[in-house]
Protein backbone atom coordinates (compact mmCIF):
# COMPACT_ATOMS: atom_id res chain seq x y z
CA UNK A 1 0.00 0.00 0.00
CA UNK A 2 0.94 3.38 -0.77
CA UNK A 3 2.13 5.88 1.95
CA UNK A 4 -0.28 8.30 0.95
CA UNK A 5 -3.39 5.72 1.18
CA UNK A 6 -2.08 5.23 4.89
CA UNK A 7 -2.83 9.18 5.31
CA UNK A 8 -6.14 9.39 3.70
CA UNK A 9 -7.24 6.67 5.71
CA UNK A 10 -5.69 7.67 8.81
CA UNK A 11 -7.96 11.37 7.91
CA UNK A 12 -11.03 9.19 7.03
CA UNK A 13 -10.68 7.74 10.35
CA UNK A 14 -10.33 11.30 12.24
CA UNK A 15 -13.00 12.84 10.22
CA UNK A 16 -15.60 9.56 11.16
CA UNK A 17 -14.21 9.57 14.61
CA UNK A 18 -15.45 13.32 15.30
CA UNK A 19 -18.55 12.97 13.21
CA UNK A 20 -19.06 10.16 15.52
CA UNK A 21 -18.41 12.24 18.50
CA UNK A 22 -21.08 14.81 17.25
CA UNK A 23 -18.01 17.46 17.15
CA UNK A 24 -17.43 19.58 14.27
CA UNK A 25 -14.57 19.15 11.67
CA UNK A 26 -12.98 22.44 11.35
CA UNK A 27 -10.86 24.14 8.34
CA UNK A 28 -7.77 23.39 10.49
CA UNK A 29 -8.32 19.84 10.19
CA UNK A 30 -9.24 19.44 6.86
CA UNK A 31 -5.90 21.55 6.01
CA UNK A 32 -3.93 19.55 8.49
CA UNK A 33 -4.82 16.31 6.40
CA UNK A 34 -4.24 17.97 3.07
CA UNK A 35 -1.05 19.21 4.19
CA UNK A 36 0.48 16.18 5.66
CA UNK A 37 -1.11 13.91 2.81
CA UNK A 38 0.84 16.67 0.43
CA UNK A 39 4.17 16.45 2.37
CA UNK A 40 4.21 12.30 2.84
CA UNK A 41 3.31 12.41 -1.35
CA UNK A 42 6.61 14.51 -1.74
CA UNK A 43 8.66 12.60 0.37
CA UNK A 44 7.81 9.33 -1.02
CA UNK A 45 9.16 10.40 -3.82
CA UNK A 46 12.85 11.02 -2.19
CA UNK A 47 12.61 8.56 0.62
CA UNK A 48 9.82 5.98 0.30
CA UNK A 49 10.59 4.05 3.46
CA UNK A 50 10.54 7.23 5.44
CA UNK A 51 7.64 8.21 4.29
CA UNK A 52 6.14 4.91 4.48
CA UNK A 53 6.91 5.00 8.54
CA UNK A 54 5.42 8.49 9.09
CA UNK A 55 2.35 7.24 7.53
CA UNK A 56 1.87 4.66 9.60
CA UNK A 57 2.63 7.32 12.67
CA UNK A 58 -0.47 8.98 11.57
CA UNK A 59 -2.62 6.37 10.93
CA UNK A 60 -1.81 4.15 14.12
CA UNK A 61 -1.83 8.19 16.16
CA UNK A 62 -5.80 8.43 14.38
CA UNK A 63 -6.66 4.51 15.26
CA UNK A 64 -6.11 4.71 18.55
CA UNK A 65 -7.35 8.06 18.92
CA UNK A 66 -10.56 7.39 17.14
CA UNK A 67 -11.17 3.90 16.31
CA UNK A 68 -12.57 3.33 20.41
CA UNK A 69 -14.94 6.14 20.57
CA UNK A 70 -15.76 5.65 16.68
CA UNK A 71 -17.18 1.74 18.04
CA UNK A 72 -18.47 3.03 20.77
CA UNK A 73 -20.73 5.46 19.65
CA UNK A 74 -22.08 3.42 16.16
CA UNK A 75 -23.06 0.47 18.01
CA UNK A 76 -25.06 2.18 20.41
Amino acid sequence: MKPQNYVLLAATIVLLGRWSQGKKVTAGIVVGGLFSALLISIMSSAAPKLAKGFALLFLVGASLTYIGPLLTNTTK
